[in-house]
């Protein structure tokens, strides 16, 4: 009975989070356009059609009992009360809850399960803004339209049949069918559908974005983030298309000589009895490469995702340039975020965007480029990896090494500061490992971007790497230069740093 309240409280603040999350700036007006069309005009040939067969099928039903009292020229009046006021609100609903409302959890849950919302968290987009609330609001208002179709189709399949019938012309019947009906029978039943709507979104919608423990950080600081949208003047600090991010007490270039890159400070993370991350310190200095090795399931992944507030730390603190991440939300972390990149293992490009959209989306959303300028920031970034001629291709088109290259070029177009990545070479073969590996050494070197590489492949990380990190168990075994870890005492240590 808890769950289940608690269920209920959880779906109640994900309404009211979509509710207020839809008049914050900026908008996503062409968002909501595409999930208008994606449900309106995908579902409009379902219900059009089960409109029609239920017209034909009430006017059999009916026509029988009407024409025995000597009613028969009632058919299309009693059609057209029952479509209006129950039936076509009614159906409609319960079409677009099948069709829709599954697809639109199970979108939102490959999405969470490929990691695709961490990319667009990582890249300072409002994931929740950015792919809940359009979805929800084209419901709200695609539904109503679908409601219309529906009553109108209903009342086609009646005409019909009632011609082949007793020959009755569709003047005749349009005529009738709207004798007795009154714009109180028509709109207060087509505009409630607009609640429907809002229920299938927000519940399709919670089950998709909430899948497997995303919900632990989903709700992190929504209570916070509500607060602020009441205060008067945000919609004054930012313009549409614009991010507009508040400078950080304390805040300090990465590039400041006397501060690391990253910190973390006696970090610790467990999730349910499971500790993961126990009493974790290392930094990292600007410009260096450091290196994360340990043998699967000993926190490495994790360490990252810790780095960039994907994962929030037990206890600790994880400070980037100076500025303790764990704790910022917001438009605060947004401006953190926005100097940082992130490689993710399967790339999680977006696989509904080709490859050249994948790399716009965070210039047009974070910049304020022009056309003109992003393209020519995504054809030089695509043509440092060599995807220039394969930039309208979608991610399924692309092979293994290619997407780890796309990843990377969509990681390096924000020209960041610091550059996390998560087993670069995992999959792939030497020749496209070593490819890969030469990417990074050649960033590293030309721009001196920080870095921070978990790999599981000792001959690439004594390639690119300048200190490095050994984790077992959640532990730091070792951290130091490579001739310090060579000699460690440690035979775990020894075994993993080994060139193979």
């Amino acid at each position: 009975m808890i769950k289940f309240f608690q269920f209920i409280g959880d779906l109640t603040l994900f309404g009211f989070q979509t509710v207020a999350r839809f008049f914050r700036p900026p908008f996503e007006l062409h968002q909501i356009w595409s999930q208008i069309a994606e449900v309106g005009s995908r579902s409009f040939p379902l219900v059009s059609a089960s409109g029609f067969a239920l017209g034909v099928v009430m006017t059999l039903h009916t026509r029988s009992t009407l024409v025995m009292f000597g009613a028969g020229a009632m058919i299309p009046r009693v059609q057209s009360l029952t479509f209006f006021i129950e039936i076509g609100p009614l159906v409609a609903g319960l079409l677009v809850a099948g069709r829709v409302g599954a697809g639109i959890g199970a979108v939102l849950a490959n999405m969470r399960a490929t990691e695709q919302i961490d990319a667009i968290e990582a890249l300072s987009i409002d994931s929740f803004k950015f792919l809940v609330v359009p979805r929800i609001v084209a419901c709200v208002i695609a539904l109503p339209l679908l409601t219309v179709f529906m009553d109108f189709s209903g009342l086609i399949g009646g005409s019909c049949s009632e011609f082949f019938l007793s020959h009755l012309s569709l003047r005749l019947y349009v005529t009738r069918a709207f004798t007795d009906l009154q714009w109180s029978n028509f709109v207060p039943p087509t505009l409630k559908t607009t609640v429907f709507g809002f229920i299938i979104g927000t519940v399709s919608a919670f089950f998709g974005y909430t899948t497997n423990e995303g919900s632990r950080r989903c709700w992190a600081g929504y209570n916070e983030q509500c607060r602020r949208l009441l205060v008067a003047d945000h919609f004054g600090r930012r313009r549409l298309g614009q991010a507009n991010l508040p400078h950080l007490p304390g805040e300090r270039d990465m590039s400041e000589a006397n501060i690391a890159a990253v910190a973390l400070d006696h970090v610790s993370k467990s999730f349910g009895n499971k500790q993961v991350l126990c009493d974790l310190s290392l930094s990292v200095a600007n410009g260096q490469a450091l290196c994360i090795l340990g043998r699967s399931g000993t926190g490495k992944s994790v360490t990252l995702k810790l780095m960039i507030a994907l994962l929030r730390p037990d206890a600790g603190q994880i400070r980037i340039a100076g500025v303790n991440i764990a704790k910022l939300e917001g438009e605060q972390l947004s401006h953190v975020r926005r100097k940082m990149g992130f490689l993710f293992q399967s790339a999680a490009l977006f696989d509904s965007l080709t490859l050249h959209d994948n790399l716009a989306l965070p210039l047009r959303r974070l910049t304020n480029k022009s056309k003109p300028e992003i393209e020519e920031a995504v054809d030089r970034v695509l043509g440092q990896v060599g995807l220039a001629s394969d930039k309208h291709k979608m991610p399924v088109e692309l092979s293994g090494g290619m997407k780890k290259r796309a990843g990377l070029a969509r990681a390096l177009v924000l020209e960041l500061e610091l550059l996390l990545v998560d087993e670069p070479s995992s999959g792939l073969d030497r020749i496209t490992s070593s490819e890969i590996d030469e990417l990074l050494l050649e960033h590293k070197t030309r721009v001196r971007t920080t870095m921070v590489i978990v790999t599981h492949d000792a001959r690439g990380a004594r390639r690119v790497g300048d200190r490095f990190a050994v984790l077992d168990e959640g532990h730091l075994l070792a951290f130091g230069t490579i001739d310090e870890l060579d000699h460690h005492e440690n035979t775990i240590v020894r075994k993993l740093i080994a060139e193979q």
